[in-house]
């Protein structure tokens, strides 16, 4: 049986738009689709839907984590935006 129609069925409903292609997408944001999704099945024990949302959450904060220092990256590596000219000694 295939995974996206285990899902539909612990869930009743059609398999989410993210799940067909969360193999075409980067590892934090499929883990972040899986634990939200845990997370919302009655079918599992309520210590298992709270560590499915305490999974989300902490990755939800790994992911703004590495965010910022990509951009912290892209900031030091540009050029910098105002430079001043040094006057000429003549």
């Amino acid at each position: 049986m295939a995974a996206g129609s285990d899902t539909a069925s612990l869930l009743g409903s059609p398999t989410p738009p993210w799940f067909a292609s969360a193999a075409d997408t980067p590892p934090i944001t499929a883990i972040l689709g899986y634990s939200e999704l845990l997370a919302d099945i009655p079918a599992l024990s309520p210590e298992d839907r709270d560590n499915a949302k305490t999974i989300h959450q902490q990755v939800h904060h790994a992911q703004a984590a590495v965010n910022s220092l990509r951009d912290t990256l892209r900031r030091s590596s540009s050029p910098p935006l105002i430079t001043a000219d040094k006057p000429s000694a003549t």
